[in-house]
């Protein structure tokens, strides 16, 4: 968290927000009374009455490289993803909201956006699972394929806010699930008056929120993957509707990304159900022969920690077995020399284990040789048990009792004596 006063400036009653991801590492971004200009890549778009957006549709794509989407479409982008369960004109009224997790959209949007993607709906959780036994999944998650909701303000002003696919495989794990159960988070809602349509943090990973109370608005703005610019604080004026702005020369959405989400090569995968994804579908599509031969070079270096690691490895394992050994031998040392003190001691006291038969449970018992003497094995000289009570007198109970009768009772309640 960062206040825009830290920076010299008045601040306004108002915020900056990028909630950022742990994976991919994209650091989080809140600045109170202010903003991080290097936050945003794009106009911000304005929300209408009571802080509500204007969604107007939902569509997939893939900014570059090949497409592991199942069921295409010829012209690059799956559009006309939004649904409803009735006709909502030109737009859905959608409110961002940090603090919960999901994308809380009609079930009929989920479903159109899932008949796209090697998912499952679970009833149980009311999210839509992974399948990790097909490639596509990897294919999908670890390359440029996102999810574009386009908005629009009172201008006509249509906004594009990416969110790549990289930010929606999320997990779930105890105590919600026994096993990590990789997940898609759109979570099917039936709006009401009182909630509507939300977008939660899985959204706001992609996105940059900010809110200005004094005058009453609220923005929207696309936000950079892990390559951003360096921290530029903005203080957002208390007495001006002024809007915030997109960072100086704010790089291609696609460049911030360029370095975590590799294109694939060759066409559409998304109809691979193989458990292990093939080469072509995960590799870089680089056409350059300085690329290629940094490619090789890279798995040179990667067979070479391979091998390193092979070594440790066996170097580990022949440490271990030497401090086996050791142990090994301890243990022996320490026992034998145990049982010769044991000897000694025996042997001090006349006692001579040589060639003694082991003791018998039948009723004529072998004889051992204790000190010259033939004598029963495991003789006990026996005594009687004697117990030698004190004499304490006796309490006598008080004469005079009292007894109650019960209804039904055939005895008479005995009475105090006069």
């Amino acid at each position: 968290m960062y206040s825009a006063y830290d920076a010299g400036y008045i601040p306004s009653l108002s915020y900056g927000l990028h909630t950022g991801s742990a994976e991919p590492n994209i650091s989080g971004s809140l600045v109170l009374g202010g903003y991080d200009k290097s936050r945003i890549l794009s106009d911000a778009i304005v929300a209408g009455n009571d802080n509500l957006f204007r969604l107007t549709d939902i569509a997939l794509n893939v900014s570059s490289g090949g497409s592991a989407f199942i069921k295409p479409s010829s012209s690059g982008a799956i559009e006309g993803l939004l649904k409803a369960p009735t006709d909502f004109g030109d737009y859905l009224e959608v409110h961002p909201r940090p603090g919960v997790p999901y994308l809380y959209l009609p079930q009929e949007t989920c479903d159109a956006i899932a008949v796209h993607l090697p998912v499952t709906y679970s009833p149980y959780y009311n999210l839509y699972i992974w399948d990790t036994d097909k490639s596509a999944t990897k294919d999908i998650i670890s390359s440029p394929h996102y999810l574009s909701f386009v908005f629009t303000d009172d201008t006509k002003t249509s906004a594009h806010i990416k969110v790549p696919f990289a930010l929606l495989n999320l997990t779930l794990d105890t105590p919600v699930s026994k096993k990590p159960l990789q997940y898609f988070p759109c979570s099917p809602w039936d709006a009401d008056a009182a909630t509507g349509y939300t977008l939660g943090n899985a959204f706001l990973q992609a996105a940059f929120l900010s809110q200005h109370w004094q005058m009453n608005t609220t923005v929207l703005a696309q936000a950079p993957g892990p390559d951003y610019q360096e921290k530029n604080i903005q203080a957002i004026p208390y007495d001006s509707d002024i809007t915030v702005g997109a960072a100086t020369d704010a790089a291609d959405w696609a460049k911030t990304w360029a370095t975590t989400l590799k294109d694939l090569s060759g066409g559409n995968s998304g109809t691979t159900s193989s458990s292990t994804p093939s080469s072509s579908s995960t590799s870089n599509s680089d056409s350059s022969g300085t690329a290629a031969a940094s490619g090789n070079e890279d798995d040179t270096k990667s067979e070479g920690k391979a091998s390193a690691g092979f070594g440790g490895a066996i170097a580990g394992i022949v440490v271990g077995v030497i401090a086996g050994l050791a142990l090994i031998g301890a243990a022996v040392f320490f026992f034998l020399r145990r049982k010769k003190a044991k000897q000694h001691r025996l042997s001090s006291t006349g006692v001579s284990l040589q060639n003694q038969p082991p003791p018998s449970h039948h009723a004529e018992l072998e004889s051992y040789s204790v000190a010259g003497e033939a004598k029963p094995a495991y003789e006990i000289e026996s005594r009687p048990l004697t117990y030698e009570a004190e004499s304490r007198p006796l309490t006598e109970l008080p004469t005079q009792q009292r007894r109650f009768e019960l209804p039904g009772d055939s005895l008479l309640a005995e009475k105090p004596a006069n």
